[in-house]
């Protein structure tokens, strides 16, 4: 293939840049596979080099994939997963081919970067698109063909993924260490939220709720403990947040709206910061940054429609409105539970993803039978944690001796 490639007439046009590019692209990853990571390199410049000669976005997005595994492979991880990580950003704008090349160039590399954690919840998001692709391109064909071609592609999706999954299972390393090393940035959300939230239960209770929604999608143990651990970071970034807009009874203003809406994509920033690269974390950054985007494209701060948004945000979103709509906030009472449900109900396909939506409303009444008292439940993590508890200490830390915000108890 080298030889082909190199013996190939440079690119004339935009559009054999990309084709180009991507050839390229995949040569890296098969030499990666039969550790040629010198080669690698190599190639990955030569994809660069024809990606900025003609501006090509999608070009650049291939090449940078194909920078990032090889510099993975070669040692440099931390360098490697911060672009292996823009190029995923970078595609989730584009066409949903370029999505699912990035994905699956994504779990490689966080496999090759030891971070099976981080690899099997994009292999879940892959499996996702890649259903949805098939699902399309089926349509296509005549109905007489439906059926069998859906079948047997089917059968060879269901024995692919499960002997991925197996081998990332295999791979997996204790969640405990991400919670030690998420904690501090656990208390940090926590303290963003006492104005919206007194008690300080909502992050806790926002995570329990979505680990229970990934487990009813069919994620395993590990990913449901990553994604409980990202959620209650989920709105850190309202620490920087004035109070007078956080405290504010009615609605906002335009500026105080627009204000607001930073605390995502802030929030996203000071993850990425403190946790200093850690792959496992980039699960928080990402709640952190889209849990507010909608499925029609209208949430914010980037405008993400549909499976553009990562799992996990829209996870996320379902259970952070819930708990919202159930409790009481400076703006407003809490709901009945039957009314913030229709409320879910009434977003499905608009704000929440809508197989996730059917799930979440399946799941509420299941918990309430099973466990009795949802609150509780879900608070369960709160309810035994000492930084919660001290009340009293942690009004004194934040707002010093001059009683400018009291914690209601």
């Amino acid at each position: 293939m080298e030889e082909a490639l190199s013996s190939a007439l440079p690119p004339q046009s935009p559009v054999e840049c990309v084709a180009r590019v991507q050839l390229e692209h995949i040569y890296v990853r098969l030499l990666i596979e039969v550790r040629q990571y010198e080669q690698a390199r190599d190639r990955a410049r030569i994809a660069r080099g024809f990606a900025e000669q003609f501006g090509s976005q999608m070009a650049k997005n291939y090449a940078l994939a194909a920078e990032a595994m090889a510099e993975i492979a070669g040692g440099a991880r931390d360098i490697g997963l911060t672009r292996l990580k823009q190029a995923l950003e970078m595609a989730r704008r584009g066409p949903e081919g370029n999505l699912r090349d990035m994905l699956m160039a994504s779990v490689r590399g966080y496999q090759l970067a030891e971070k099976p954690d981080v690899s099997s919840l994009l292999m879940h998001e892959l499996t996702q698109l890649t259903q949805r692709i098939r699902r399309h391109q089926i349509k296509l064909h005549q109905q007489r063909h439906v059926r069998a071609v859906e079948k047997q592609w089917r059968e060879r999706q269901q024995a692919a993924d499960s002997a991925q999954q197996q081998e990332l299972a295999d791979q997996m390393h204790s969640a405990a260490v991400v919670q030690s090393l998420a904690d501090y940035l656990e208390k940090a959300s926590v303290a963003a939220e006492l104005f919206d939230d007194t008690t300080g239960y909502h992050v806790y209770r926002v995570g329990s709720m979505v680990r229970e929604i990934a487990k009813a999608h069919g994620l395993d143990e590990n990913t449901c403990l990553l994604l409980e651990i990202g959620a209650r970071q989920h709105d850190i970034g309202k620490g920087l947040i004035p109070e007078s807009i956080l405290n504010k009874p009615g609605k906002f203003t335009s500026a105080e709206r627009t204000i607001m809406e930073t605390h995502a994509a802030e929030g996203a920033r000071m993850i990425r910061e403190a946790s200093n690269g850690l792959a496992q974390m980039h699960v928080a950054e990402d709640i952190a940054h889209c849990h507010h985007e909608k499925w029609d494209g209208t949430g914010y701060p980037r405008q993400l429609v549909g499976a553009q948004i990562p799992l996990s945000a829209r996870i996320t979103a379902i259970a952070d409105v819930f708990d919202a709509l159930t409790h009481r906030r400076s703006y407003k009472e809490a709901w009945p539970l039957n009314h913030a449900l229709e409320e879910i109900k009434r977003g499905r396909g608009t704000h929440f993803d809508p197989e996730l939506t059917d799930i979440f409303l399946d799941l509420v009444p299941r918990l309430i039978r099973r466990h009795g008292d949802l609150e509780s439940y879900l608070a369960e993590p709160a309810a035994n944690c000492d930084f919660i508890q001290d009340r009293a200490s942690l009004n004194s830390q934040l707002r010093g001796e001059d009683g400018i915000f009291e914690v209601r108890r």
